[in-house]
């Protein structure tokens, strides 16, 4: 698998950002993991639940196979969009990002 590490900082004027989902892209293609939960990120990150700002640490774990193992060099954008509790949908941060093995 695949573990990426993310800080990422909010401002959510109305405190329902808990009570909304996750959603992460590759190359502008949204992945499997889905919507995820943004509860226990909160819990995770000691934040009440009606913070209207912050860091979040996420972690994501990308499941990869022999199949689907991209060779060293390949290179991806990696984004993270929010949608809160009342369906107001954030900015998507990106990063560049390149798989290389030892």
């Amino acid at each position: 698998s695949l573990v990426l590490l993310f800080d990422v900082d909010f401002v959510d004027g109305d405190g329902d950002l808990a009570g909304g989902g996750l959603e992460t892209f590759i190359d502008d293609r949204a992945t499997s993991l889905g919507v995820i939960s943004l509860v226990p990120v909160f819990i995770q990150n000691d934040l009440p639940a009606t913070a209207t700002d912050g860091t979040l640490e996420i972690v994501l774990e990308l499941s990869l196979t022999d199949e689907t193992l991209p060779p060293s060099g390949t290179e991806f954008e990696m984004a993270i969009r929010v949608v809160d509790e009342a369906q107001h949908v954030s900015n998507e941060p990106s990063v560049n990002l390149e798989i290389t093995y030892d």
